[in-house]
């Protein structure tokens, strides 16, 4: 199932800032748009991460490079979180797991 697109004016739409404010993101890095050939856009994982950027700048007024951190830790995280389900359900459909296990794993989220 294909993902759905966003161009830079939806997500300014979306999140109610303006254009130039997301380009300078996108300047330094903090989001990085999928391409299409020539062609720019952004999908529901990029539209969360420009959520959290202007939450952690406009309501925690945290600098940019704080910003930057706290993303490189969010995407180690989440990087993680994703291999440790990988991991859990290879367990899991081998039997390797016991109800007691399965059940802690599941209450984290």
């Amino acid at each position: 199932m294909e993902q759905k697109r966003f161009t830079l004016s939806d997500i300014a739409r979306e999140l109610d800032l303006p254009v130039e404010r997301l380009k300078e993101w996108i300047g330094i890095e903090l989001v990085v748009p999928s391409k299409d050939g020539k062609a720019e856009f952004f999908v529901e994982e990029d539209l969360e991460r420009f959520r959290v950027i202007r939450n952690l700048i406009d309501d925690l007024e945290v600098n940019i490079e704080g910003v930057e951190v706290i993303l490189r830790m969010r995407d180690r995280t989440i990087g993680m979180e994703k291999f440790l389900r990988k991991v859990f359900a290879l367990l899991e459909k081998n039997g390797l797991l016991d109800d007691a296990l399965i059940e802690e794993f599941k209450k984290l989220g």
